[in-house]
């Protein structure tokens, strides 16, 4: 049975630590980067709303919905995470290992998970949770806050792409990319949407380096396959 994650005063001091240190790193970016490319000017406008809506997405979740697909992949994620600590090793294999082949080990962390959901993609989505719940010490509010970083890194290279073909419209460009509230809030927390979305942006990347830029063409080439991958598999 899925039951709804904690969030505590562990929960909200990790998720400041972490702020800070991605705005950190966020505000050097943008230093470096405004002088020659001055649609960077929103860089921290477009990350902060990506994390007010990863905060917004958990709460909407929590404390309204309190139900949904997002809990039960973090749930596995998180029983990983358990049995990470039990079984190093079974569980580094477990997470290469493809969902039909799971019944080979002794240990299914979907077994106890009686949904209707297709398994496969859940597997497939659930083992990337776990890299960010590893990363969050099982905070259900920091692996959310993650995702959504996560994800604005792909809509931002989408975002300069499309400024960079339509140079006047840097400003207005804000508003589809991040400033559209149901699309925000839903492809910001623990969810395929936020993978798919990032995703679409980082091919918009691809397709102009490839296509109109010409630039590391068999790079990119190789990096949209990937993304095609991310974004049918979930």
């Amino acid at each position: 049975m899925v039951t709804l994650p904690n969030i505590g005063l562990f929960d909200v001091g990790l998720s400041l630590v972490y702020l800070v240190i991605i705005y950190f790193f966020a505000v050097r970016c943008q230093k470096n980067k405004i002088e020659d490319n001055p649609e960077f000017r929103y860089f921290l406008f477009g990350l902060s709303t990506k994390i007010i809506g990863s905060i917004t997405f958990v709460i909407v979740s929590m404390y309204y919905y309190q139900k949904g697909d997002t809990f039960l992949y973090f749930q596995i994620a998180e029983d990983l995470r358990s049995h990470l600590f039990e079984n190093f090793e079974e569980t580094i294999s477990l997470i290469f290992t493809p969902y039909h082949d799971l019944t080979t080990f002794e240990y299914n962390p979907l077994e106890q998970y009686n949904y209707y959901y297709e398994r496969s993609s859940t597997w497939f989505f659930s083992r990337i949770v776990f890299i960010f719940n590893v990363l969050s010490f099982g905070s259900y509010l920091v692996s959310s806050i993650l995702f959504g970083v996560t994800s604005f890194i792909g809509l931002w290279l989408g975002y300069r792409t499309m400024c960079k073909l339509y140079l006047q419209a840097t400003k207005m460009m804000i508003i589809p990319f991040f400033l559209i509230p149901t699309a925000l809030i839903w492809s910001s927390g623990i969810l395929k949407d936020t993978i798919v979305m990032g995703v679409i942006g980082l091919l918009l990347f691809i397709f102009s380096n490839v296509c109109i830029y010409k630039k590391k063409i068999l790079s990119n080439l190789l990096l949209s396959i990937v993304c095609f991958f991310f974004a049918v598999v979930p």
